[in-house]
């Protein structure tokens, strides 16, 4: 996806996991593992789309929307530069426990 984030908002829309994945697949004979989301309540829909728009594997999720640190005495999180601060993605050993949990789910 060209916009930040992007991967997120459809990661959360099934008609739209299904309709890219159908998409890929028509357009080419490489297998397509569709990145799912962590970012969502139940990732069960988003797996049952990709599987309906024909994906030959998934994954069970990207990085965790996180906020990396917060200045305690300006109650602002960080990085903060010129006022503006950013949420990060948190990866890593830490998530595999999650990444599990939503395998279990799925």
């Amino acid at each position: 996806m060209s916009e930040r984030g992007m991967g997120s908002a459809v990661g959360q829309a099934p008609d739209l996991i299904e309709a890219i994945t159908r998409w890929c697949k028509q357009t080419t004979r490489m297998p397509v593992i569709v990145k799912l989301t962590p970012n969502i309540t139940d990732i069960r829909g988003p797996a049952r789309a990709a599987k309906a728009g024909g994906a030959d594997a998934v994954s069970a999720i990207n990085t965790i929307k996180a906020v990396s640190a917060v200045d305690l005495d300006k109650a602002i999180p960080l990085p903060n530069v010129g006022g503006k601060s950013s949420s990060s993605g948190y990866s890593g050993t830490a998530v595999k426990p999650i990444g599990l949990r939503f395998i279990s789910d799925m």
